[in-house]
């Protein structure tokens, strides 16, 4: 598996109320949904990566 680093101050995650952890998972889908609504990716794609069903990701949109 590849993993990505991404840097965020506490004042970002501050104003974003959010914990590492969530805000990872918030990340994630948001890269998710913009593949998938760009047409770079297809849902059940989109769907794996999150770890999600199909039927699950299509609730999210």
């Amino acid at each position: 598996m590849t993993q990505i680093i991404l840097d965020f101050d506490a004042g970002a995650m501050s104003a974003l109320r959010k914990g590492p952890g969530q805000l990872e998972k918030k990340v994630k889908t948001a890269a998710a949904v913009q593949w998938y609504t760009k047409r770079r990716m297809q849902q059940g794609k989109a769907a794996e990566i999150l770890g999600i069903s199909r039927a699950r990701f299509l609730d999210q949109l």
